[in-house]
């Protein structure tokens, strides 16, 4: 393989012409007749100073209309963005003032950009894990990290292929501060609290949502038993049970954290993807000044990377020195094609949530839903998202 998938995106999509009716509570936008001209016609076009004329057009049935923008990942915005720079800096360990610098643009809408790729991302993601076969078991373990402030720390919970190292799923849980604390610290802590206190069950709610949703793609590839494993947390096996039917597809196996960290221990894969998430991503290098402000902005970014680690990285670095490119997209069973194409048909389009089959916690990055206890979220969230 002569070229890395990350060379096989397109700087912009092919083509933005309607391909359906954004409406969603319109026939055709769920299944629109092939020829266009039964359904749309041309109605005029609308002149903007960042992209130039741009086709209008109505549909026939409900009557709405709509422009070729309304099909691009820049739909709303005023200015254009490099999202493959944007890309390309946040996986080698950039930080939201080094994007600023180098593109010239605010901070917000550096990071408005970067929730729109995510949501881009979470479209690709959701198709492409459609057509994995999923022949391998799964490793999942909670990643420390904190966002806004040290007096909330969170658990970002990751579900790994125990062959491949794909991520199939991220979910998040806040906890409340614990450690060692001077009295000023515990006084602050308790003044924090008084507006809200960190769900004590998180934990076992984001995995339990984790593996429900397993368990369902599971089901519907019609595998009826696979092995996971976990580290001893006590919360795994309680979240196992809260997740229905989980526990009768799911064998279980935990392993002690103390054990030696190298392959041959089962939960190498998610120690490897622990080690990246802190290698290749400023908010989660140690001691850094580049922490994440808010949650949400902490798992867009994140959901950026997983398209990242799974079909554009290489799997193994030795491997790419020798030629071999190829990414852990393609062990875990896909063809190169088909990784090609979805990212063609995605990337630089406004992906549309009603047309994408996500897993509930991808739903609460997808809406920006994410939060510490108590703290107002300060940030715009555009209407045309929950479309």
């Amino acid at each position: 393989m002569d070229k890395l998938i990350w060379d096989l995106i397109p700087d912009t999509p092919t083509t933005l012409q309607p391909m359906f009716c954004p409406n969603s509570q319109c026939k055709n936008f769920h299944d629109p007749p092939e020829d266009r001209s039964s359904w749309i016609y041309r109605y005029g076009f609308y002149q903007t100073k960042c992209f130039g004329k741009v086709p209008r057009f109505r549909c026939r049935d409900c009557r709405r209309t709509f422009s070729t923008q309304t099909f691009s990942i820049d739909y709303y915005a005023k200015c254009r963005a490099d999202y493959i720079q944007i890309l390309k800096n946040l996986a080698i360990g950039g930080g939201l003032g080094d994007l600023v610098r180098l593109t010239g643009l605010r901070e917000e809408t550096v990071q408005n950009r970067i929730d729109r790729m995510s949501r881009a991302c979470l479209a690709i993601s959701s198709e492409l894990r459609e057509q994995i076969p999923f022949e391998e078991d799964f490793v999942l373990d909670g990643f420390e990290s904190f966002a806004g402030s040290q007096y909330y720390p969170n658990n970002i919970n990751i579900l790994v292929g125990s062959k491949t190292e794909m991520i199939h799923g991220m979910g998040l849980s806040v906890l409340r501060r614990k450690g060692r604390m001077t009295e000023d610290q515990k006084k602050k802590r308790e003044v924090l609290e008084q507006k809200e206190v960190a769900d004590p069950k998180d934990t076992h709610k984001s995995v339990a949502s984790l593996m429900k949703d397993l368990c369902a793609n599971l089901k519907a590839k019609q595998i009826d038993h696979r092995l996971l494993y976990t580290d001893e947390h006590g919360a795994y096996p309680q979240s196992i049970k809260m997740a229905g039917d989980a526990a009768t597809i799911l064998e279980h196996h935990q392993i002690s954290s103390r054990k030696p960290r190298s392959t041959s221990n089962q939960l190498f894969p998610v120690n490897y993807v622990d080690r990246q998430f802190r290698k290749d991503l400023a908010n989660h290098h140690r001691e850094t000044v580049q922490y994440s402000r808010c949650p949400q902005a902490m798992m867009s970014r994140l959901t950026v990377y997983q398209l990242y680690h799974n079909y554009i990285s290489p799997q193994r670095v030795r491997r790419f020195r020798r030629g071999d490119k190829s990414g852990r997209g393609l062990a875990a069973g896909l063809s190169i094609d088909r990784i090609r194409q979805v990212m063609r048909d995605h990337w630089g389009r406004r992906p549309f949530l009603a047309k994408t089959s996500l897993w509930e916690d991808e739903r609460k990055t997808w809406l920006q839903k994410w939060r510490n206890p108590g703290v107002k979220f300060g940030r715009y969230i555009p209407k045309y998202a929950a479309a």
